[in-house]
């Protein structure tokens, strides 16, 4: 790196703090897109499992199957007895959503976890809530596909994959005109230092008229 010119090694300095800079910031971009379609996510699913608890509470007998909104791979309900029965269920998947070890959890407190749920479109968040109903203790599951928000964060990262590189690139194409703009009077001083050692005059180098590093170079 010391062996390559000034102007290319400025060059790559603007070219690296571009890339740290960009990367930083797509990656900021990046997380908090997918915690905000998360959090969108999340809510609807709170959302829904208030309605179904509310639902079990109010019926007599059989829990009541829950009904679901949009096409059913993309969403489900389910009423599972803590054994693990599906008692009731509609949507896009017809086996109970959440393992032995996630139902005793989910008995306890909300559980929520993200998998691939056959019938549904990529992968799923689930929230698995607790419940009592007329017809015993139960846990009820609602999920929502997360391809759309799968799909938004590969646009993003395609985007990045393709602006990032191009804008490095322009970066490095403008710091390579502002490295040689700044290096003008350099190269001016060392022309007319060779013109004066041809000549063997006295004649003084060319200053910029800023007060910087390059004019007090050029100072007897």
């Amino acid at each position: 790196m010391s062996r390559l010119p000034i102007r290319a090694r400025l060059t790559a300095a603007f070219a690296l703090a571009t890339v740290l800079v960009l990367a930083a910031a797509g990656l900021f971009t990046y997380l908090r897109l997918r915690d905000d379609l998360n959090e969108s996510v999340d809510a609807a699913l709170q959302e829904r499992a208030a309605a179904l608890v509310k639902l079990v509470r109010e019926s007599a007998g059989a829990p009541p199957r829950p009904e679901v909104e949009g096409e059913p791979e993309e969403r489900f309900a389910q009423v599972l007895s803590p054994a693990g029965s599906l008692l009731s269920g509609s949507g896009g998947t017809v086996r109970p959503a959440l393992g032995p070890g996630e139902l005793r959890r989910a008995a306890d407190r909300p559980l929520v976890v993200e998998r691939r749920i056959p019938g549904l479109e990529g992968t799923a968040r689930v929230l698995g809530v607790p419940a009592s109903g007329r017809s015993g203790d139960l846990v009820l599951v609602v999920g929502h596909s997360l391809q759309d928000r799968d799909d938004a964060l590969g646009g993003l990262r395609t985007s990045f994959a393709i602006g990032i590189p191009l804008a490095v690139l322009l970066a490095s194409v403008l710091g390579w005109l502002l490295a040689g703009a700044g290096l003008g009077p350099v190269e001016a001083m060392r022309r007319r230092a060779a013109e004066v050692s041809l000549a063997g005059g006295a004649e003084q180098l060319p200053l910029p008229a800023a007060n910087d590093e390059i004019r007090r170079l050029g100072r007897p």
